[in-house]
């Protein structure tokens, strides 16, 4: 609150331009990494990131995107905050940029716990998996027939 109601800029804004450099840096390697790890466990996928991270069932696998993700954009948005502070001599533009960070959070937090939330209480088999399952089973000289496939569902 303090830069809204007595906003002073930054005596050395070079140190912060470093920090968020150096920072956004590491950020951005960490998501390559955390991006060719979801890669290399999920060779065939189908689609783009976002729908693998949706077919994914191993949520650890996709949480260091988001987190890496989040965190490289947080870091923008701290960069753009503190130049609009510099430039205008307005420190409320840095303020500003540490409310749009925590919506980023809240946002991503948002998303994973709609991504996860199916993971444990229960989801639909994707229907590639609902059809092999009925190839099996129908190709079992033991079965005579066979009713619908019934999986868990999302409520």
């Amino acid at each position: 609150m303090q830069s809204f109601q007595d906003s002073e800029p930054s005596a050395n804004p070079l140190v912060s331009y470093s920090v968020l450099r150096v920072a956004a840096l590491f950020e951005a390697l960490a998501l390559t990494v955390s991006v060719r790890e979801f890669n290399r466990q999920n060779p065939n996928r189908k689609g783009n990131l976002w729908t693998a991270v949706k077919r994914s069932k191993d949520p650890s696998s996709f949480i260091v995107i988001f987190e890496d993700a989040a965190a490289l954009l947080g870091l923008g948005v701290a960069f753009t905050g503190v130049y609009l502070s510099q430039m205008t001599g307005n420190a409320m533009f840095d303020g500003i940029a540490s409310i749009l960070i925590g919506l980023i959070l809240t946002v991503v937090a948002i998303l994973l716990v709609s991504e996860t939330k199916g993971l444990l209480i229960g989801e639909s088999a994707l229907p590639e998996t609902q059809e092999s399952i009925k190839t099996i089973i129908q190709a079992d000289e033991a079965v005579t027939g066979m009713g619908p496939l019934i999986t868990s569902s999302r409520p």
